[in-house]
């Protein structure tokens, strides 16, 4: 059996695919909110790559600014929204790719929220085709993710699309999610 702490563990086990197939379910159906689905997709992120901190940022294209949805592992005090084409979410939302940093302090995107982070994931939020926001994690490791683990990422950032939609659809109608 492989240890999914491990930074090189990208394959699934059982509980795992039931749990996501959870988190999808509830998000889907509407049970919860869109604060409470971002936290439990961060959670099951994290826990699943061995990050230490995550964030899920979506895009104001009325201002240009990625604004934090979500955040587990870095204090929000030290995030701050980010204009759409600056750093590395702004370079991921911009052209709708993942992009793995292994040594952050080396790449001329990379904008230093928390010292101790080394290497960096983020993955675009698409909804419609079109990059909405972008699902971002980090860890203390050095080249701590991999391909794979990024893919990953990108599959467990598309549930996402779910909870984006019901806020869409929630400001539309002017209601609560779940209750259109």
């Amino acid at each position: 059996m492989k240890n999914m702490d491990k930074p090189d563990s990208h394959q699934l086990t059982g509980d795992q695919i039931a749990e996501l197939s959870q988190v999808a379910r509830e998000i889907s159906s509407g049970r919860l909110a869109d604060a409470r689905a971002f936290q439990r997709i961060l959670d099951f992120t994290l826990k699943l790559t061995g990050a230490d901190a995550g964030s899920i940022y979506l895009y104001d294209k009325e201002i240009d600014v990625l604004r934090l949805a979500g955040t587990t592992g870095i204090g929000v005090d030290r995030l701050k929204p980010v204009r759409g084409s600056q750093g590395i979410t702004g370079w991921v939302l911009t052209h709708s790719k993942i992009r793995i940093v292994n040594e952050g302090c080396t790449d001329p995107d990379y904008l230093e929220c928390t010292p101790s982070m080394k290497s960096e994931v983020c993955v675009p939020v698409l909804f419609q085709d079109k990059a909405v926001g972008v699902l971002n994690l980090e860890s203390r490791r050095k080249s701590h993710f991999s391909e794979d683990q990024a893919r990953l990422i990108g599959l467990i950032a598309s549930i996402l699309t779910g909870a984006i939609q019901q806020l869409v659809q929630c400001h539309d109608h002017g209601s609560r999610p779940g209750h259109l």
